[in-house]
């Protein structure tokens, strides 16, 4: 695992602040930042298990859901897991759908972590008030 410091996780998180500044007001951008910032560090948990962890679904996707939950926990050695092929860098890679990548990047985590962006309300967010939503694009 790639140990970032503190401030190339800070240029991370400005950069996307720089991408914000169409849709978002600059009172706004905590409103996505904080979300985007713990979707981050999820991602980052995650990188080192990754495939071991997509590997592993593909053999057990049929099994129960307490059984895929165990064993998907037991790979990452994590209380959670994500089972979608995207990761940040791949987000990042298709700037065109951005919105519908992280959604279902966000819906292919454990349902622990799906709560947690559940009550930062970040998809249900509307930029500068206008009648898009960011990540689900309606």
């Amino acid at each position: 695992m790639i140990v970032q410091t503190h401030q190339q996780l800070a240029t991370f998180i400005w950069s996307i602040c720089n991408l914000l500044r169409g849709p978002y007001k600059r009172n706004e951008y905590r409103k996505a930042i904080l979300p985007l910032t713990v979707l981050r560090r999820f991602d980052c948990i995650l990188a080192p298990t990754k495939a071991k962890v997509l590997e592993k679904y593909e053999k057990i996707k049929e099994k129960p859901d307490k059984i895929v939950q165990s064993q998907l926990c037991s790979t990452t050695g994590r209380d959670f897991y994500n089972i979608s092929r995207l990761d940040f860098p791949k987000l990042l890679d298709d700037p065109n759908h951005l919105a519908k990548n992280v959604a279902g990047y966000i819906s292919a985590f454990s349902s622990n972590v799906r709560d947690i962006m559940d009550r930062f309300a970040f998809g249900e967010h509307r930029p500068n008030g206008g009648k898009k939503s960011f990540v689900r694009g309606n």
